[in-house]
């Protein structure tokens, strides 16, 4: 298992991560190396492409779920990838993603990904923007979306996205009412058509 990352504080708090504490090139023996390579990917490749903010490769480390010593090591890894990427490109990546997809990586991550700290504070603190898709700050994405949408009134994105956090709060009729409406602007937005299928079930 490689080194346990050292974690040294700038003056605003927050971590000081930088490319050389990416893991090196695959090591035989390396339990995350293994667990990775019988899944088809080379752990070292795809960590280089996700802190780059590649957003297939980010969503291939992200979606790694290792057990045991791999996935310990996985999360100090992790902490390394997100504070090279940054809060807006990581932002931007968690918005195209699923709800279900942001709840998947927050649970891992709150067993110690920027340990000794507290994950959701510090989050909330150094990352404010994707803390709101991690951490189910709905009331603020939905801010963020209006405020788009006072932007743009042709934004199907933001309608749709707004429409989805309106429907993770039950608010039905607000959430098909915008679903409609990004249907409108984009008749070929198969997740808006999905999104309100299942708000009217509901």
């Amino acid at each position: 298992m490689r080194d346990e990352l050292r974690f040294c504080c700038a003056p605003d708090g927050c971590v000081n991560l930088t490319k050389d504490d990416l893991p090196g090139k695959s090591q035989e023996g390396d339990e995350v190396d293994e667990q990775a390579h019988a899944r088809g990917n080379n752990y070292y490749e795809i960590t280089q492409a996700a802190a780059q903010g590649d957003n297939k490769a980010l969503k291939t480390f992200l979606s790694f779920g290792g057990d045991g010593a791999a996935a310990e090591e996985h999360v100090g890894v992790s902490a390394v990838v997100i504070h090279l990427v940054g809060d807006n490109k990581l932002a931007k990546f968690l918005d195209e993603q699923p709800v279900s997809f942001c709840e998947g990586i927050a649970g891992p991550w709150n067993l110690g990904i920027v340990w000794p700290f507290d994950t959701e504070e510090y989050f909330r603190q150094h990352f404010p923007k994707s803390a709101r898709f991690l951490f189910g700050d709905y009331d603020a994405l939905i801010r963020d979306y209006t405020r788009a949408i006072k932007l743009n009134p042709k934004d199907s994105h933001a309608y749709r996205k707004r429409g989805v956090t309106e429907y993770e709060k039950e608010d039905w009729d607000r959430a098909i009412a915008d679903f409609d409406r990004a249907i409108q602007l984009n008749a070929k937005d198969d997740h808006a058509w999905y999104d309100r299928g299942v708000a009217r079930a509901d």
